[in-house]
């Protein structure tokens, strides 16, 4: 996954770990700048070998990328499924495939 920041911060990668840990997943950042980062989430700690990889669930990955889009509401997400561009987007997607 990554995420391209409105605004830089060079810390945002701190908010994604802490994000990940909210939701009880975990995040390897691959590469972080001031305006993007790379990311994976997992399922547990020392699953990030290629071996014994066990990716977070589709409700953990929707939880981080909601709050990480409510601390920069501009941001953009790619991800495998799907690329928001912004909260707003996030949200009519989110609408779109999952029905209320």
């Amino acid at each position: 996954m990554e995420i391209r920041l409105s605004k830089p911060n060079p810390y945002f990668d701190q908010h994604i770990t802490r994000a990940a840990e909210a939701v009880g997943c975990f995040a390897r950042i691959k590469w972080a700048r001031a305006d993007a980062c790379r990311f994976v989430l997992s399922e547990h700690a020392d699953s990030f070998k290629p071996a014994t990889f066990e990716p977070a669930t589709f409700e953990q990955h929707d939880q981080v990328i909601r709050l990480l889009l409510e601390l920069d509401p501009h941001a953009t997400i790619r991800t495998s499924r799907a690329t928001y561009e912004g909260l707003a987007d996030f949200e009519s997607q989110l609408n779109v495939r999952i029905p209320a």
